[in-house]
């Protein structure tokens, strides 16, 4: 293989390998520390956008470790980038409802986290999402986010 073809398959494969590495809320954390959250959802959002999706699963799996950097990230956000941020965090209602409302009111107002962040949804799909963020927050009702729960439950049982 001559030089030139060597040159030729890196370039070719070097985007695919970036956009296929594993991304980790340490790794996303550390890249906002060095290079500001701006340029880390740049970076992020770059190559198709895979490691920009795995990092909205990794927020919208409701882990705290991802949920923590939801302040960090969002100042380096734009149109396009924060309201799939908006949607993978009210997704996370549903597997951690006292970690995804901490982020009110600094992060989110209530009204924008507590809606169906589904786009074009079933009635199936939205009887399924309630019911599951229901449980969640139910069991938040009782900790320190008792009362935002509370209004969110409201909130998301008076939309259709």
């Amino acid at each position: 293989m001559t030089r030139a073809q060597c040159l030729l398959w890196t370039a070719l494969l070097t985007p695919s390998l970036a956009a296929a590495a594993e991304i980790t809320a340490q790794g996303v954390q550390a890249e906002i520390d060095r290079l500001g959250a701006q340029k880390t959802v740049t970076d992020l959002d770059s190559h198709g956008g895979r490691q920009w999706e795995a990092f909205l699963r990794g927020v919208e799996s409701g882990r705290q470790e991802w949920l923590a950097l939801v302040p960090n990230i969002k100042p380096g956000t734009d149109a396009g980038t924060a309201e799939s941020l908006l949607t993978a965090t009210s997704m996370a209602l549903s597997r951690n409802a006292a970690g995804t409302l901490a982020l009110v009111p600094a992060t989110y107002a209530l009204s924008a986290l507590c809606t169906v962040p589904l786009i074009e949804p079933t009635e199936a799909q939205v009887k399924d999402f309630k019911r599951r963020t229901f449980a969640a927050l139910d069991k938040a009702v009782d900790g320190p986010a008792g009362e935002k729960a509370s209004d969110c439950r409201r909130m998301l049982a008076d939309e259709r």
